[in-house]
């Protein structure tokens, strides 16, 4: 395996494991209301359906553009991979643009 195969698979994995962290504590905590049973009808997380809508948030034009197209196409591949893994508490990453 090649030293650049290598780099890329670090970072796909370090990716993956920001993607699913990220995923997995977006704005979804613990409210008093939550804890003592009642309806959490001010959350912004989407719990309906197979699917956590994921983005990525990487300049792909102007200067930065040369080194973050790498890092997209590494979360691109990051989500892929979790998603063929069986996704995320078994809901898969959607990362529609």
């Amino acid at each position: 395996m090649t030293r650049t195969m290598r780099t890329t698979r670090a970072l796909a994995v370090s990716s993956a494991a920001l993607a699913a962290l990220l995923a997995l504590s977006a704005c979804g905590s613990r409210t008093d209301d939550e804890a003592s049973g009642e309806s959490a009808a001010g959350s912004c997380v989407e719990t309906d359906g197979d699917a956590v809508k994921i983005g990525f948030l990487n300049s792909l034009s102007g200067t930065m553009a040369i080194s973050e197209q790498t890092v997209r196409d590494a979360l691109d591949l990051a989500a892929k991979e979790i998603n063929a893994a069986g996704g995320v508490l078994g809901k898969q990453l959607d990362d529609r643009r």
